[in-house]
């Protein structure tokens, strides 16, 4: 497993989303703030699930994420189930982790929310050597999807409507030209422009700058003016613009203006490299985790998964698919989690709207808009598994404890993290996740193997053992039945209560 900060999300977005598609299944887990309210009351036996979700919703609309943990489960073609297992040298399933730290964004108030430290909360989360330092200083910021559709709409059509003026003469500045009085600014300025003419009749091709070395293409030259303040660079500006306008400016973090000559080809280049860190600026530090949130509901509904550049408006005009750089899986890949309607919510009053529907059942059909599938391992566990695991206790780490003492022999771990001997703790997301992940695989086969076998089962390349979350094929029909009623699909424990997603309304789609 993996630490997901502002630092690597890039690299680490793109390889979770490119591995996504494939994916049996996907289990997810949050640290939070808070998870309860200041003199917060159990519920009365007699509550109805109503009842629980109008004090519940006040929780995650208070508090805020630290962490998303997330586990790709991905069944191995070549395990091979009829060897012993000394001769089955294959892993079952291989699994990705990865653990996201997520921080509201400071630059733009308009787009963040306020931090509430719960302290009971925070301190419990102390004892288990969670990073805050990380979390504030390397978060990934967020924002909900109305606003990421905007952001990127707006990137759209700001380079689109620049690739339209492309070659068009830009209007003449309506600001009055700088003039230099100071001898010393006039001397400066004079030296840099006798620099600048000097390297245009002495440049040569051999000066040429390597800027991408992957694909061995070339950018131009360029000349980087010395360093000064803003009065002086606008007064070059200004000046090289008048004199040289077939040369192209930018400025530099070093308070330089560099300089480039470029012929067509090599100016396409540096306007699509522009625009690629633009988008990938815009993406780490403002769409944020909303991309990796998009992605998984995506995936859930069956949807194809934008994950790579350049973005592209599909013929819905939502630039958050795209028709470019898109991944589609060829079913609906199922979310798990444990006791995990919390997190579910949480989840929505992130990236859907800060404040939750004020009925139980808009809540349910908004739920399952983003996430159609899901399995939760509290629900497998109590209600759906043999006496030995219904009587003992089915808490995360209990339940890990029994089924998986020494972890899962049958996974292979793509992206251990090579710092830690251990590769996690509980009480940190992405183990949570890791762990939710392998009760659920253990519970089903348990499940499967207490049935009668009218015939025998055969592995799919892309969920192995677990039969039930085909959706597609000639036991489409016997799979749909066996997930809702050997399986428990759809349901979360609200306290004391099974939380059921799917409505009258859209169980059509179930």
């Amino acid at each position: 497993m993996v630490n997901v900060t502002k630092k690597n999300f890039l690299e680490q977005s793109n390889d979770l989303l490119e591995h996504l598609p494939s994916a049996a299944f996907v289990a997810i887990d949050e640290e939070m703030t808070g998870i309860s309210l200041p003199g917060w009351k159990r519920p009365q036996k007699d509550d109805t699930p109503a009842d629980r979700y109008n004090s519940l919703k006040k929780v995650p609309e208070r508090y805020t994420i630290i962490q998303v943990g997330i586990s790709l489960f991905h069944a191995n073609p070549m395990y091979d189930k009829n060897l012993d297992a000394e001769l089955n040298f294959e892993p079952e399933f291989f699994v990705r982790t990865y653990n996201f730290y997520l921080f509201p964004p400071s630059s733009n108030n308009e787009y963040t929310r306020e931090v509430t430290l719960n302290p009971s909360s925070i301190a419990f989360l102390s004892s288990h050597n969670m990073d805050f330092n990380m979390w504030m200083q390397d978060g990934i910021p967020y924002v909900t999807g109305e606003t990421a559709r905007y952001l990127m709409t707006k990137f759209e059509e700001r380079y689109e409507k620049k690739r339209e003026n492309e070659g068009k003469k830009e209007s003449p500045t309506k600001k009055k030209p700088i003039e230099l009085t100071r001898p010393d600014d006039i001397t400066f300025q004079a030296c840099a422009m006798a620099g600048l003419r000097e390297w245009i009749d002495a440049a040569t091709p051999v000066e040429i700058l390597l800027i991408d070395t992957e694909d061995d293409t070339h950018e131009g030259l360029s000349y980087d003016l010395p360093s000064c303040n803003s009065f002086l660079r606008r007064s070059l500006y200004e000046t090289i613009q008048a004199e040289y306008p077939s040369l192209i400016l930018e400025k530099l973090e070093t308070d330089q203006i560099r300089v480039w000559r470029l012929n067509p080809a090599e100016k396409l280049l540096r306007e699509q490299r522009l625009e690629k860190e633009a988008w990938e600026h815009l993406l780490v530090n403002q769409v944020g985790f909303w991309r990796i949130f998009q992605a998984l509901s995506d995936a859930c509904n069956g949807r194809e998964i934008l994950w790579n550049y350049p973005p592209s408006k599909s013929a819905d005009s939502d630039p958050s698919h795209s028709e470019r750089g898109a991944k589609h899986s060829r079913r609906r890949i199922p979310i798990v989690v444990h006791n995990g309607l919390m997190d579910l919510l949480f989840l929505m009053t992130h990236f859907d709207s800060h404040i939750l529907p004020s009925s139980y059942s808009e809540a349910k059909k908004m739920i399952h808009d983003y996430f159609p599938v899901v399995y939760d391992t509290k629900i497998l566990s109590t209600e759906y598994s043999d006496t030995e695991i219904r009587n003992e206790s089915t808490a995360l780490g209990d339940i890990y404890k029994k089924l998986c003492p020494t972890g899962l022999a049958s996974l292979k771990h793509m992206n251990p993290d090579e710092n830690e001997e251990e590769g996690g703790q509980a009480h940190e997301a992405a183990y949570d996740a890791l762990m939710t992940g392998s009760i659920y695989l253990t519970l089903c086969t348990r499940i499967m193997a207490s049935l009668p076998s009218e015939a025998p089962v055969v592995d799919e390349d892309e969920v192995g053992c677990l039969e039930h979350l085909l959706e597609e094929g000639e036991n489409k029909p016997q799979n749909e039945e066996n997930a809702r009623f050997l399986f428990g699909r759809n349901k979360l424990l609200t306290q004391l209560h099974l939380y059921t997603l799917f409505c009258i309304i859209v169980s059509s789609f179930i």
